[in-house]
């Protein structure tokens, strides 16, 4: 997640993920925990935080063991990579599929195989990152983001309970914070590929980068007509930021 001015952005948001995704992995930590932890690691600094939670120590080998008492948490802080946010990206289809029915689809965890073997392929086709498509054939996510299209003022989004996205942090404050001030409508469904093609535009959104417009899929353009809506998201999110941090993350990018 994004630190700035050594305040972690949305750090109950991903809190409740992490913990959520830790009850139904059989993993057990304190919430305190994590936020005492959190302070220490970042300890009024900027950067990238990476909170990481591993099972820890057990008496017995095998994959059908419990969680324990032990479980080990580790974080890390790293520079942020300077540079412009909300920058075009390219992406590729990528021929690897997000299992919708898969526990690595709906939680965020280290199982991230799939992902890194997706963004190696868009790597070496020289473009930015990887659409992924489900086992169904329909749209899930990038390797890194959840994926928008715009079609006037609604906000298409693959359902993250049946399409293989994860719940992705900013995606959910868009939802909830952003679009019901700009006039947007906000739906979770289920997406075919041909429905990028023909949005008004297409974005997507991480934690770090925020939301990046998607200029071209598979050496396609892509429409740009809602350059305007995503711009209007960009700079909510970006207010948003700011009152939790007293920092404007395109200012801390440059």
């Amino acid at each position: 997640l994004l630190v700035l001015n050594g305040t972690p952005i949305w750090l109950e948001a991903h809190l409740a993920r992490l913990l959520n995704a830790a009850a139904a992995l059989d993993l057990e930590i304190q919430p305190e925990t994590v936020r005492q932890a959190v302070a220490q690691a970042v300890h009024g600094r900027s950067g990238t935080l990476r909170i990481s939670l591993t099972r820890g120590a057990t008496q017995t080998r095998g994959l059908s063991i419990t969680g324990t008492s032990r479980s080990n948490l580790l974080l890390s802080m790293s520079a942020r990579v300077p540079g412009p946010l909300f920058s075009p990206v390219r992406l590729i289809t990528s021929r690897v599929r997000r299992n919708s029915h898969s526990l690595t689809s709906r939680y965020k965890t280290l199982s991230y195989i799939d992902n890194i073997a997706a963004a190696r392929e868009a790597s070496a086709k020289n473009v930015d990152d990887a659409l992924m498509l489900n086992t169904d054939g329909r749209v899930a996510c990038s390797t890194i983001s959840n994926i928008c299209i715009l079609h006037g003022r609604v906000i298409l989004t693959p359902d993250h309970e049946s399409e293989g996205a994860l719940q992705g942090i900013t995606l959910h404050k868009i939802q909830t914070d952003v679009a019901p001030t700009l006039g947007l409508t906000f739906m979770r469904m289920a997406i075919e590929p041909e429905q990028i093609l023909s949005a008004d535009a297409v974005f997507l959104t991480n934690s770090l980068r925020i939301v990046m417009p998607v200029a071209e899929l598979d050496s396609t353009p892509l429409n740009q007509g809602g350059a305007e809506a995503i711009a209007q998201i960009a700079d909510g999110l970006c207010k948003s930021i700011k009152e939790l941090s007293g920092a404007d993350p395109r200012d801390e990018a440059r």
